[in-house]
């Protein structure tokens, strides 16, 4: 054998090194930005942002939420993004829709700046993940919140308009009892997943490309949106498997509370998720920089 036998069989890919490389740059940008005390920040003012936007929404549509098939399209929503917290959801939803009565226009003013809370903290830290991006001011952070509020009804509204399409589609499948019906079903369920995961990753995907205060190539946004994507599926999976599975004890141990702390548990995991993503996605961008011609005629020879 060759002297250098060694290195030959035993040598590290290069994308190993690559991705330690990339982990390591990674974790200390995400420590510097403080970026799990914010998440723990988010998911206080979390509390404090739903459900004031719940009652922003029943003022706003309250005949159309007292639809049992609405609510329940809402409460499915509430499964989806906040798996654990469909009671607290359930409760609230009911309490808001039955105690309504008319909301003045300073009292909807209170709830909507009540409501940005959450999202004006996202988008703050989101922009913190670019060196380059300048802050804001705080009124703007507010503008940018409301803008992401109906961002946010926006894709819940597709996402049921998208569910009761293909709930329609079932129509043309074969029939229960047939041979096909199985993988009618099957095909059904994919096409509701698929499209789901779909509008996940362009929620993702417009959050990093918009809301940092800086030019952000779509390449760039869709790096971050791709780890964001799969992390809080993955993410959602083995936390709904915990709380159902006999390791998870924090029914016995927090009693009638515990539907809040699984609230505050998944909304501090998922702004740690879009917080990384966002980080992931200034790394790359950093990674690949090129210059950015603002003029054509930087083009030119000796310009």
């Amino acid at each position: 054998m060759t002297p250098d036998w060694k290195q030959r069989f035993f040598r590290i890919p290069d994308w190993i090194y690559r991705a330690y490389d990339l982990g390591e740059a990674f974790a200390a940008r995400f420590s510097a930005a403080g970026a799990m005390d914010a998440a723990a920040a988010i998911a206080y003012y979390a509390i404090f942002s739903l459900f004031p936007l719940m009652l922003v929404l029943v003022a706003l549509h309250g005949s159309v939420l007292q639809d049992l098939d609405v609510q329940a399209q809402i409460l499915d929503a509430a499964d989806h993004f906040f798996p654990g917290s469909r009671s607290l959801v359930s409760e609230n939803l009911f309490q808001i829709v039955t105690l309504r009565g008319t909301v003045g226009l300073v009292s909807m003013l209170t709830l909507l700046w009540s409501a940005t809370g959450v999202f004006a903290g996202i988008s703050q830290n989101v922009n913190l993940a670019w060196p380059s991006a300048p802050s804001r001011h705080f009124l703007m952070d507010r503008l940018l919140a409301l803008i992401m509020i109906g961002a946010l009804v926006l894709f819940m509204v597709l996402s049921v308009v998208i569910s009761a399409g293909l709930r329609i589609l079932k129509v043309f499948f074969p029939p229960p009892g047939t041979p096909l019906d199985g993988p009618s079903r099957f095909a059904h369920e994919i096409l509701l997943r698929g499209a789901s995961v779909f509008l996940l990753f362009l929620a993702f995907l417009f959050l990093y490309k918009f809301i940092p205060n800086t030019k952000v190539r779509w390449g760039e946004a869709a790096f971050g949106a791709i780890f964001a994507t799969t992390a809080w599926e993955a993410s959602k999976a083995a936390f709904i498997w915990y709380l159902g599975s006999g390791w998870s004890s924090y029914q016995v141990v927090y009693g009638s509370l515990a539907a809040v702390v699984a609230f505050l548990l998944w909304v501090y995991l998922s702004t740690l998720i879009i917080l990384a993503g966002a980080h992931l996605s200034a790394l790359y961008a950093h990674r690949h920089e090129q210059p950015i011609l603002e003029d054509p005629h930087d083009l030119l020879p000796g310009a």
